[in-house]
């Protein structure tokens, strides 16, 4: 009894106090986004996710054929290629998309972005479009899940590719919280130079905010949440009504501005079964509430309703949030080698193949194939096919092979005697018992050590790494290198994809992380930091003249879902990967970096 008195009279506090914030907004419309978050393996390998795919387009087209108020969205355009690829009618599926029942991704991958190049960033878009033009379609809106943050650039290969909005369903349980500037808000995301910007829209619980935090549907909100919430009753629209009421007083708190909102109904490898449940669910509420009201559609719908009302009262964001789940790639160096490469290639030709680039824009989605994947999510064996379905989608890229001119050896000055990192130095950090071990690296495994001047005065720090000598349990591979002071005070400027950016600075809504990715160079002061192989860079907490940068991780023993704990070997855990991983880092002098 004491738990239906508390739900009523939140509920009807909320309803009564809705606009009684001191510049919210009275909501009247959450817009429900409905789909299946389908990674390229993870959940299977990445020949059952496509097939997975493939039924769940067929089963969408045939509920909608069933039920007029069933509406559907297609996540990525890797999920599209693969239906069509087995050989289906795309008709009626063309009479859903034109109809707007049906919406699809501009987006041809949900991937990690942060480590991607400006002539990728602008295909990802690209090819889903210029499909979509050969079939009358306006593709639009874009949509990228999962991934937690993206480069501040990205606002400008969307917009030269027609793409006006952008939802992001950003999975922020293993990284740092959003600001509520930009978190489940309508902002206007504009490139650092002002000239491109798409209207965005952050969902902060992910893709499954719709059943998780608005109990739409009932039946799937009771199922994931009746063990953190107590409910008066099991019936439908009692679910419905907490959660809306809890959602809603979220909102009105923070004085929302704004009529509409979006929450996106998904989750991991989950089909199109869910989805049949929300029209029902949509109509109980609208004929027994009402308000807000319940709308399901695609991302546009709510997008252009924003627009109409509020674009000249949106605020306007510059700045990136990138970088927290890039460092994955510094698992399959070898493959990032020839990723690269293999732009260049298609890039050099003429009229690259559309099948060559989705390929490499599916390699960098954002699951990677290394290791023994999520514990207790795969058996064994599903695991090593799992790697090794991934690591075939590198065949025909070129294999780069390490041909660094060398330079005249240079002795480095020497360390304080105590000093725990040194200058070109490389460590080992493990996490055990929940802490990070600092620990010297496993005897031969650091096969090589180098520090080398060229003849234009670069600096090269060279390292050669024997990774079967590595531990099985997760480990990362750390470099460091003490800065000068001007360097340790200088900004740090960062190549990116659409232009420099300053690490801290140029963050959207001051959202900041402790380290930044750089694909190509960096700058600090005068001294540009060219990187060959490693990705990920930082400054020492507290330290800021120590540079540090994890230049390799691994792991190799974890839980399977058949036989529990157990170890795979180098091969089956990295296939592709060469085990002896050589790296540089080159340290350019202000003249040399200006030539260049």
């Amino acid at each position: 009894m004491a738990s239906e008195l508390k739900f009523r009279s939140v509920f009807l506090l909320v309803l009564a106090a809705m606009s009684a914030g001191a510049g919210a907004v009275e909501i009247e419309t959450i817009y429900v986004v409905p789909f299946t978050h389908n990674d390229v393996g993870f959940d299977a390998t990445p020949k059952q996710m496509a097939a997975n795919s493939v039924k769940s387009i067929d089963d969408a087209i045939e509920q909608a054929a069933a039920d007029p108020q069933y509406v559907w969205n297609i996540e990525t355009f890797w999920q599209l290629r693969h239906w069509l690829d087995a050989g289906k009618n795309p008709d009626p599926l063309l009479e859903l998309l034109r109809e707007g029942r049906f919406g699809l991704n501009s987006a041809y991958i949900c991937p990690h972005t942060s480590v991607m190049k400006a002539w990728m960033l602008d295909q990802l878009f690209r090819i889903p479009v210029r499909w979509g033009g050969e079939h009358d379609l306006v593709l639009d809106w874009a949509m990228i899940n999962d991934v937690p943050g993206h480069p501040p650039g990205l606002p400008r290969f969307l917009a030269n590719n027609g793409v006006k909005y952008l939802a992001l369903g950003t999975n922020q349980s293993l990284s740092k919280k959003l600001p509520d500037e930009v978190s489940n808000t309508p902002f206007w995301w504009e490139t650092l130079d002002g000239k491109h910007r798409v209207l965005t829209f952050i969902c902060a619980e992910s893709y499954t905010g719709a059943y998780m935090k608005y109990g739409i549907d009932p039946q799937t909100s009771h199922f994931f949440t009746r063990k953190e919430k107590e409910y008066p009753s099991n019936e439908p629209l009692d679910i419905m009504k907490q959660n809306m009421g809890e959602m809603l007083e979220v909102y009105r708190q923070r004085d929302y501005p704004f009529d509409a909102v979006m929450a996106m109904h998904a989750f991991d490898n989950w089909g199109a079964g869910n989805s049949k449940k929300l029209p029902g669910a949509a109509e109980l509420w609208n004929e027994n509430v009402g308000k807000p009201r319940v709308v399901l559609s695609t991302p546009r719908e709510f997008f252009k309703h924003i627009e109409t009302k509020y674009a000249d009262e949106l605020p306007v964001r510059r700045g990136g949030f990138g970088g927290q789940w890039d460092n994955m790639r510094c698992w399959i160096p070898t493959a990032m080698r020839s990723a690269y490469a293999q732009e260049k290639r298609l890039m050099a030709k003429p009229q690259p193949d559309d099948r060559a680039i989705g390929q490499l824009l599916t390699f960098y989605g954002h699951t990677i194939g290394a290791g023994p994947c999520w514990p207790g999510h795969l058996t064994r064996k599903t695991a090593v096919e799992h790697n090794r379905q991934l690591a075939e989608l590198q065949t025909g890229w070129p294999q780069e092979k390490i041909e660094w001119p060398a330079g005249t050896p240079v002795e480095l000055p020497a360390d304080a005697e105590n000093e725990r990192y040194k200058r070109n130095h490389l460590y080992m950090a493990r996490f055990l018992d929940k802490k990070i071990s600092r620990e010297p690296m496993p005897g031969g495994s650091w096969v090589m050590h180098r520090t080398e001047r060229l003849n234009d005065g670069t600096l090269r720090l060279r390292h050669r790494i024997d990774r079967r000598k590595l531990p099985p349990e997760r480990v990362y591979v750390m470099w460091s290198w003490r800065l000068t002071d001007k360097e340790a005070k200088a900004p740090v400027t960062v190549k990116g994809a659409a232009g420099p950016w300053v690490w801290r600075k140029d963050a959207l809504a001051g959202y900041s992380i402790d380290q930044w990715i750089a694909p190509e160079e960096f700058r600090l002061g005068a001294s540009v930091f060219r990187p060959n192989g490693p990705l990920w860079f930082g400054k020492l907490p507290g330290r800021p003249e120590i540079l540090i940068s994890s230049v390799l991780r691994q792991m190799r023993s974890g839980r399977f879902k058949d036989v529990g704990e157990d170890t795979l070997t180098f091969e089956e855990s990295c296939p592709g990967e060469d085990p002896i991983y050589e790296f540089a880092i080159d340290i350019i002098p202000a003249i040399a970096a200006d030539t260049q």
